[in-house]
């Protein structure tokens, strides 16, 4: 290649020292220019000779290398090939190849760096048209109510989405990212939607931040469409095995919240707004006997739960229940009210230490402490052989006691006896019953046809049918008899 470039270069070279030295004589001609032409030839000359046996070395090796694969295409018969013409063939083909090696060629950096550049103009272009997509299907906004907090102040996240794209149905799925530079929760999930095809959500997630510094809370958004004959279909289908809702997943890419979060100053035990009191059941105990304090934390901020009010005590037993009364998240945090129960006992007095709970308020931005007495508890020693007793309660009795046999066999024979009363005195009151009910009827009756419902409605039209007979005769056919008459045999029956 350098050969040709001088040979193209040299006419070039020569013509121009010509008109350099034409122009200005008196002035000495440069060194590249201080030849003759006969020089020139003898070069010209030299450069094609090169030339030449540069293209016959190139035909020399690329004959080589033909006869190389041809010689490796044809059979070879190993009975009449012998060890030397094996050895010699060798020889010649590592000659040949050795000649033969053709130098990879280098890519050069410009082609490297083009398709570098149009990888990255395609994963831009994908990128983009995502986003577009996901612009053309939604609207969502990411904000928050703080940027600055302090390290395990609360911060309420809002995330809203709206439909913008009104073809199909659409649904909202938002994942925060965990990490151990925070702690997040979702707070509510607010469904604003009105008609269909017009999706509107709120998500409102609630952080602590764990670490000061910088935080970057990222967050998957993935929006979900689906047809309305793909839902009806779903619900038709809505039993054990069967498939749910086909929908199209679109990924989206937000931009993560960034929290610039302050460092505390001080070491805290609690961060936020809070409480703490004590009850105490008595400060004087006897030896073997507990007494009971009970520590109530209210307030609202951040409260881990591994918070408590004492530790243990040398000498005594300690005995302690945590009570959560209620714990509500909220937006500025944990609202909690809770109780630490403690029943200690011990052999010798002993000092309960006073509690010192240092805190931060965020909302006044200053710190505090949480404050309890401390308690001296008096422990009365007793006799322990006062403890025992020496009388056997309850007292050993006999096996068999008669008088609890006496009294229970007194007690079956007034059962048995009250019974065969009620038995004997139960039938002739029942009868009595019925025949004062029947007579009383029977008297009051003024008309046959009063007098025959009142046998009947006493069931007596079986006992009484003659004067059934008559009386129904009286009744429907108007016949002629005489009622008092009836009326009185009939009482006298009755009774």
């Amino acid at each position: 290649m350098l050969l040709h470039w001088e040979m193209m270069l040299m006419p070039f070279i020569i013509s121009i020292c010509s008109e350099s030295s034409s122009l200005s004589r008196k002035k000495m001609p440069p060194k590249c220019c201080r030849i003759t032409k006969a020089q020139s030839r003898k070069s010209i000359h030299k450069i094609h000779q090169k030339r030449k046996t540069a293209n016959k070395t190139v035909v020399q090796k690329n004959q080589a290398i033909n006869l190389l694969m041809k010689k490796q295409m044809e059979p070879v018969n190993l009975k009449k090939v012998n060890k030397s013409s094996l050895q010699n063939r060798s020889v010649k083909n590592a000659k040949a190849n050795t000649n033969s090696v053709i130098k990879p060629t280098k890519k050069s950096t410009k082609d490297i760096q083009m398709k570098k550049n149009l990888g990255r103009i395609v994963f831009l272009l994908f990128l983009l048209l995502n986003v577009l997509e996901a612009n053309d299907l939604a609207t969502y906004k990411l904000s928050t109510n703080k940027s600055d907090p302090f390290v395990k102040e609360a911060v309420a996240i809002t995330f809203e989405a709206v439909q913008k794209d009104h073809t199909d149905n659409m649904m909202f799925s938002l994942q925060p990212q965990k990490s151990d530079a925070y702690e997040i929760i979702l707070l509510n999930k607010k469904n604003e939607t009105k008609q269909k095809h017009h999706a509107h959500i709120i998500f409102t997630y609630l952080l602590f931040p764990l670490k000061a510094g910088n935080i970057t809370v990222h967050f998957d958004f993935t929006i979900r469409t689906a047809s309305d004959s793909a839902i009806a279909q779903s619900v038709i289908d809505d039993h054990d095995d069967s498939i749910g809702v086909n929908t199209h997943d679109t990924t989206v890419k937000i931009k993560p919240l960034l929290l610039h979060v302050k460092e505390l100053s001080k070491e805290t035990d609690l961060v936020g707004d809070f409480s703490l009191k004590e009850k105490i059941q008595r400060t004087t105990i006897n030896q073997y006997q507990s007494l009971s304090i009970i520590y109530t934390l209210e307030g609202e901020g951040y409260e881990s739960g591994s918070f408590q009010p004492i530790h243990p005590i040398n000498g005594v037993t300690m005995f302690s229940e945590t009570n959560t009364i209620y714990a509500k998240a909220t937006k500025n945090g944990y609202k909690i009210k809770r109780q630490y129960i403690y029943a200690l006992s011990a052999k010798e007095s002993f000092t309960i230490p006073a509690v010192n709970v240092k805190a931060f308020s965020t909302k006044k931005e200053q710190y505090y402490t949480l404050k309890t007495p401390q308690h001296h508890i008096t422990v009365t020693k007793i006799d322990t052989s006062k403890l025992l007793d020496n009388e056997e309660y309850p007292q050993s009795k006999s096996i068999v006691d008669i008088g609890k046999i006496k009294d229970f066999l007194i007690y079956i024979l007034i059962f048995f006896t009250g019974y065969l009363t009620a038995k004997l005195q139960s039938t002739p009151l029942k009868k009595r019953k019925n025949d004062s009910i029947a007579l009383q009827a029977v008297k009051k009756s003024q008309t046959p046809k009063e007098l025959l419902f009142a046998l009947i409605n006493n069931h007596l039209e079986n006992n009484f049918a003659k004067e059934v007979e008559i009386l129904e005769d009286m009744v429907y056919n108007n016949a002629n008899n005489n009622f008092n008459t009836i009326k009185n045999k009939l009482i006298k029956k009755v009774k």
